[in-house]
Parts: structure tokens; sequence; C-alpha cells
């Protein structure tokens, strides 16, 4: 069995890549943690959806290479991811040089659930906060916030709040540009004038 010692992780439900971490997040040091080298094929599984190991070994926390990706995943006693990480690049350049002299391991996985592996994390926390401020909106019958937010968005006015509040919510299902950029930042402002006013 092969280890690797003293890896930083950055333990989430979803696979953040490690220039996405933010300075908040709860980084671990795993002192001791079992490394596989795993096929190819089965390193796309893992990135690409969350799994259950059906072959589970003892413990909980597992570091898998391919010779070229790594994955720290975090399993319950049944096998079921909880969480997964990348790594640091200096870790990640070490598992690399190890895992040039290991042999392929074959472990089975049951695949649960797609993963959204190709979204950035500041796009996913776009899409939360103006989905949230249009839900706020539509609740509290904010005409006049929604039609100016609606506006910046697709250019043309709209007095009709349940429609825009359905343009505004589909239009995050799309990819996010700049244009959602700026609206998060105008949402942001807003609050802070409102914050110094009061």
């Amino acid at each position: 069995m092969q280890y690797y010692y003293n890896l930083k992780v950055n333990i989430n439900e979803e696979l953040y890549q490690f220039y996405e971490w933010f300075s908040n997040d709860v980084v671990e040091l795993l002192k001791k943690v079992p490394m596989y080298k795993i096929s190819f094929r089965n390193m796309c599984k893992m990135i690409n959806n969350k799994v259950k190991l059906l072959n589970m070994p003892e413990e909980n926390d597992i570091l898998f290479t391919d010779g070229y990706n790594s994955l720290l995943v975090e399993f319950d006693d049944n096998g079921k991811e909880l969480g997964i990480s990348k790594l640091l690049i200096s870790d990640e350049l070490d598992v690399m040089e190890i895992a040039y002299d290991m042999m392929e391991e074959s472990i089975d996985l049951e695949l649960l659930e797609k993963r959204n592996a190709h979204i950035l994390r500041q796009d996913e926390v776009i899409k939360r906060y103006l989905s949230l401020e249009y839900r706020t909106l539509l609740e509290d019958k904010n005409i006049n916030k929604m039609s100016f937010l609606y506006y910046e968005r697709f250019m043309k006015k709209n007095n009709d709040l349940n429609k825009m509040y359905q343009d505004l919510i589909s239009d995050l299902n799309n990819d996010i540009l700049d244009i959602h950029y700026e609206l998060y930042k105008m949402v942001i402002l807003s609050y802070k004038k409102a914050l110094k006013s009061a």
C-alpha cells in the first residue's frame, strides 16, 4: 500500500480546482492518506460523477491518481462519496512522480449523479446570489428594482413582475456572462448604499 503524507485538501461536495479555493474555505492537512493509481477511464468517471466505491477499503479518505490527474475523495462507511478535493500544484506534481512507478489497481464504481465539473465556482456563487435576489424582489413585490435589473440585462422595459422574474431566472440557466457579473455588482452596491443610509 502506497501512502502520501501531509496533504492539503479542500473537501467540498462539488469539485473545485485549487485556484477556485476561497480564503474562508476550511483547508485540512491530512497527515497520512492511502494512494491508489487507477485507470484514466475511472478517473474521468470520478471527475464527472459523484460515485460509490463498491470495494471499499478501511480508510474513508483516499487519494486517487491516474498519473496525470489526482483527487482526494472522502467516503462514508458504505463507500458513498461525501466530498471531493483537487490538489495544490506542488502536491499534484509529487503525486505524479510517485504514481509513475505504481501499478494500476482496478476499482468498482457505481455512478450516483452527474457533477457539474465544468462550471466555475464564482459563476455558481453569482447564480445563487442573483436567484435569491430575484426571488426576494418577487416576494416583496419590488417592481422598481426588478424593472431596473431586467432592463440592465435585456435592454427592454417590462412592467409584469412575474414575467420579469421568470425571464431573469431562466436566464441563469445559461452560461454566466459579463452582464451577470455587472448585475451582481449592482445588487451588492445597492445593499451597501442602503446600509450607509440606515
